[in-house]
C-alpha cells in the first residue's frame, strides 16, 4: 500500500465537488495505489459538456459530471496516473487505478462505473472516468 499519495492543491479542489460516497472511494483508491494520481475534473458546466461533445471527447448531455441538483456536487471525477513527475497515460497505469479503485469500492460498500470499461453503443473507453453507479 502506498499511504504516502496525497492529493496536491488542485486535485484536492476537484476531489471536493464529487459526492461524498465517490469521494470515499477516490480518497480510499488514491492510498491504496501502487501509483500517484492527479484529479483533473470533477464538476463541469453544461457549456463544457456540449463543447467536448463537439471535441469528440464526450457523447452525452447527461453526463455525472453535470451539478444536476444545484448543490456543487456530481458523481463523476476524471483521474490521470502520475508518474515520474509526469501525468502519464500507458494503459497499465490505468490498470493500477483500477484495481485500487475498484477495491476501495468494495471497501467503503460503493458501487462505481470505469469509464475503462464501457463498451457497446459508446464511441470510446474512458480510462481516466470514475463515476457513481
Amino acid at each position: 500500500m502506498s499511504s504516502y499519495h496525497k492529493w496536491g492543491p488542485d486535485s484536492l479542489v476537484v476531489v471536493a465537488g464529487c459526492m461524498p460516497p465517490l469521494q470515499k472511494v477516490i480518497n480510499r483508491g488514491l492510498y491504496l495505489c501502487e501509483i500517484d494520481m492527479s484529479a483533473i475534473q470533477s464538476i463541469r458546466s453544461m457549456a463544457e459538456q456540449k463543447n467536448n461533445i463537439i471535441k469528440g471527447v464526450s457523447w452525452t448531455l447527461e453526463s455525472k459530471h453535470l451539478d444536476v441538483d444545484g448543490d456543487g456536487l456530481v458523481a463523476a471525477i476524471d483521474i490521470y496516473p502520475y508518474v515520474s513527475g509526469r501525468t502519464s497515460h500507458a494503459p497499465d497505469h490505468y490498470k493500477l487505478i483500477a484495481r485500487a479503485m475498484f477495491k476501495a469500492a468494495i471497501e467503503e460498500g460503493v458501487f462505481v462505473q470505469w469509464g475503462g470499461f464501457w463498451r457497446g453503443g459508446e464511441p470510446f473507453k474512458d480510462a481516466p472516468h470514475w463515476e457513481l453507479d
